[in-house]
């Protein structure tokens, strides 16, 4: 991955405090959970890394520690902490320091390519939507709720779209995402529950209530879909949405395949409406949530 910034910003800094507490209070499985938890949703924070690579030192698993040191490297190829920890630990540190510079100047050209791979891709195109065929699982991007809790429009038109979707082929599993709250319910609270009121089998859904923006749904939605073994995705969010939601989830897919096993998700769009050309300000957030979703802060140390 490209050199990244160490900062630790407010969500970090609790699950590292509480990790710590719990290494110190020998409970290593309970450290492991905590930084897990987050590394769902953030896996290219160098600081939790770092924090897991500690607790398995802690722990007394110094092979599983060294494991943990080359994952860093992957994420921060020039992380002196890893280099030097995986070096003393383990048998030698991984390559050279000019090798290491060469990987760096190499990947430059990739973060371009990945970008104008999207820009200006509202996928006008039908035969970029192909038809949902009920392999895999559907998945629902969350949007805000009224201050009551109560879904606005833009969400329960989506949800209107997977219920559609899934009653013409039924799904294999619905993913229902986003963690903004109003009046003690989560986006996919209320999508929840609205799918159920349109006759899924709540079996059949899976939620994600932790994530906040389109980087973090990824992350999640990527992660609980490689857990559970599904590798096809089919993803609803509004036409507006498309082109930056399908930067960010490419984005994600292939970093969680570079500091992973490598696999790579199938992922393809539900077309709910016209495709639009995509405003200057989404282009800018598109171009934004790229650089965050490969590991970039949006502002040093708040947000990344």
């Amino acid at each position: 991955m490209l050199l990244l910034d160490s900062f630790t910003g407010p969500r970090e800094a609790a699950a590292v405090s509480a990790s710590a507490s719990a290494v110190y209070g020998r409970r290593p499985a309970e450290a492991d959970r905590l930084l897990e938890r987050e590394l769902l949703l953030d896996p290219l924070n160098t600081t939790l890394r770092s924090a897991h690579a500690s607790a398995a030192l802690f722990a007394g698993d110094t092979a599983e520690a060294v494991r943990r040191w080359e994952v860093v490297l992957r994420v921060d190829p020039l992380s002196a902490q890893a280099l030097v920890s995986s070096a003393y630990l383990g048998d030698a540190a991984p390559g050279d320091g000019d090798r290491r510079w060469q990987r760096l100047r190499e990947r430059l050209p990739e973060l371009h390519e990945h970008w104008t791979r999207h820009r200006g891709d509202p996928l006008r195109a039908s035969g970029d939507a192909p038809e949902w065929d009920g392999r895999g699982a559907l998945v629902v991007l969350g949007a805000g709720l009224a201050p009551d809790g109560s879904p606005r429009p833009l969400l329960r038109a989506r949800v209107d779209a997977a219920l559609r979707l899934d009653a013409a082929t039924p799904a294999d599993r619905i993913i229902v995402t986003g963690g903004n709250a109003q009046a003690g319910r989560t986006e996919a609270d209320v999508m929840r529950a609205l799918l159920v009121d349109g006759g899924v089998d709540p079996a059949r859904i899976t939620i994600d209530g932790r994530s906040t923006d389109t980087i973090e749904n990824a992350f999640a939605v990527i992660g609980l879909a490689a857990e559970a073994g599904i590798g096809r995705l089919h993803v609803v969010t509004s036409p507006f949405h498309v082109p930056r939601a399908r930067a960010v989830f490419d984005t994600v897919d292939e970093v969680r395949g570079s500091i992973g096993s490598g696999a790579r998700s199938s992922i393809s769009w539900a077309m709910i409406g016209p495709p639009v050309e995509a405003v200057e300000a989404e282009e800018t957030r598109t171009r934004r949530d790229v650089l965050r979703a490969h590991g970039f802060w949006a502002f040093p140390g708040y947000e990344r």
